[in-house]
């Protein structure tokens, strides 16, 4: 399986199917086998956490990074994310900023 980016996100890497935990690919595999197409997304709040991480750092100190959960609130993801940041509470959703 490959996986092509778009130029804009060249320089970044997809993990190999082989790297995802033996449940979770047995499932997928699984799945995929059924009569209808599979799609899914395969978060790793890790990552999501260590490429916010790299954003921060690449700006210059004004500048402010907000992580918008209604745009995924997917669990895994949102905890990650909060114990790398400075989290806050935003009417009318959460968002989080990392400074």
């Amino acid at each position: 399986m490959s996986v092509q980016f778009p130029p804009s996100a060249a320089p970044l890497a997809a993990h190999p199917v082989d790297v995802l935990p033996a449940p979770v690919r047995r499932r997928l595999l699984e799945l995929a086998r059924g009569a209808e197409p599979l799609s899914a997304y395969v978060y790793d709040g890790e990552v999501a956490a260590a490429r916010a991480r790299e954003l921060r750092a690449a700006l210059p100190g004004w500048a402010a990074v907000y992580y918008a959960v209604k745009a995924n609130s997917f669990p895994g993801v949102v905890r990650s994310l909060a114990r790398t940041s400075t989290a806050s509470k935003s009417p009318p959703s959460a968002s989080w900023n990392w400074r």
